[in-house]
């Protein structure tokens, strides 16, 4: 059996390779239409794909879906087929295919189908709402990675034509979700999946940020969301503080950085949630312990209360009193820069107080950090020399000269610049003379 599988993916390979070396068209020579259908007829039968089902899997991922031609010449029914075929096979928990294999196929089936066809099939919904649920069994992370890329992959192309199912869809799995996240101790790829789906939730629930159903919001079920939002936030809390805890008791300048899209889920997440005073909130988690919908018999709920607001998150954060930790030395140059421009475009628009305010906090994050490469110290310089400039024009400006005058304060006492005489006239005139 190893002999005839090994022998059809040489004939494949060889195929490919010699046409690709002498045909001046490009490309591969057999005809796709003709070896998916053999791929299929051999999975489809039972023994045969006992048999030959893991090497004629790998054939089909390496040898014919990662040929691009091979992907304009496969029909729209045979996206459907074969995903229909894969979905099953991943359903019923075949032995005679790798699990990880199974879920890489998948995976590039459904981003394929997505590309390739005009619609997507309905069934994958269905199969999203069997096959994920379980994934809180299963035991290896890779096939967990490549399950929550397709599914993103195949939301992102649904949730325009099909928002309430993409809603309720989701609104059933992020409980499993956000259970692989607290308790699986996913890896970057993972996580990175995981949150790209919290962040698409979000957006399908709430486009634009938008709050209540008169502005744009939907959920299927408002309780449950809500009550899912609360402990998504919870979980976001406890991930800032272990990322913030890293290195604490090790040794070394080992800087830790909290990645962009968990700050804008985080920010999403916010903006939805403190709308009141509240500043404790008792939540229920039971659906930690749960599996699908219906299935919590006699499951006991676990109650815990959380604190709410920005401060939870700004103190998590700050925790090792050491803000520049989050900011590596190698993007403060074009972090300083990007903000100049920001401050130099907004001229005195509503964001310009934001920017002052952000300018300060950096200036006591440098003044802090005494190992800064010589070779950045002058250009950081200049910088805040241009920045000093821009901000001596916001101190005659109601609304922004507390925050102007607490930047020059900040750069003043960082020592960032060298300050001139010129300087203390805005607080003496011309008729004092300051004492330097």
């Amino acid at each position: 059996m190893q002999e005839i599988s090994s022998l059809i993916k040489y004939f494949i390979r060889c195929a490919n390779k010699n046409h690709s070396r002498s045909s001046l068209s490009g490309g591969p020579r057999l005809k796709c239409i003709e070896l998916l259908s053999h791929v299929m007829d051999v999975l489809r039968d039972s023994y045969s794909c006992n048999a030959y089902g893991g090497d004629y899997s790998s054939i089909l991922l390496k040898d014919i879906l990662s040929v691009r031609k091979y992907w304009c010449e496969i029909t729209q029914q045979q996206w459907m087929d074969l995903l229909d075929l894969y979905c099953g096979l991943y359903l019923k928990a075949s032995k005679d295919i790798d699990r990880v294999l199974l879920a890489r196929i998948l995976h590039t089936l459904v981003r394929g189908s997505c590309l390739q066809t005009e619609g997507l099939t309905h069934s994958l919904f269905k199969f999203f709402s069997k096959a994920l649920p379980n994934a809180r069994h299963e035991k290896i992370l890779a096939v967990l990675e490549h399950m929550l890329a397709a599914l993103n992959v195949f939301l992102k192309a649904s949730a325009m034509n099909c928002r309430v199912r993409v809603c309720k869809l989701g609104e059933d799995l992020l409980p499993t979700v956000l259970y692989i996240w607290t308790q699986k101790r996913p890896q970057d790829l993972l996580k990175d999946e995981i949150i790209q789906f919290f962040c698409l939730q979000l957006r399908v629930h709430h486009p634009k940020g938008a709050k209540t159903q008169e502005t744009g919001a939907y959920a299927e079920d408002w309780s449950k969301w809500q009550s899912l939002l609360y402990n998504l936030y919870d979980a976001l809390v406890s991930e800032i503080n272990q990322i913030g805890s890293r290195g604490k008791y090790s040794t070394g300048s080992r800087h830790v950085a909290v990645k962009e899209n968990l700050i804008e889920l985080t920010a999403d997440i916010c903006h939805q949630l403190f709308t009141q005073d509240t500043r404790v909130l008792e939540i229920t988690q039971s659906h930690m312990c749960g599996t699908q919908r219906g299935t919590q018999q006699g499951t006991p709920s676990k109650r815990r209360r959380i604190q709410l607001g920005w401060e939870v998150i700004r103190d998590n954060l700050q925790r090792s009193q050491s803000d520049f930790d989050l900011i590596p030395c190698a993007e403060l140059v074009p972090l300083l820069t990007a903000l100049h421009q920001l401050l130099v475009q907004q001229r005195r628009g509503e964001k310009t107080p934001y920017v002052v305010r952000c300018l300060s906090n950096i200036a006591a994050c440098q003044s802090g950090k005494k190992d800064l490469r010589l070779s950045q110290k002058p250009e950081l310089q200049k910088l805040w020399t241009r920045l000093w400039a821009v901000t001596l024009r916001y101190v005659s400006s109601q609304q922004i000269e507390t925050e102007a005058f607490g930047l020059l304060e900040a750069v003043i006492q960082g020592g960032l610049i060298p300050i001139d005489r010129e300087f203390w006239k805005i607080f003496t005139g011309s008729a004092c003379k300051p004492s330097l």
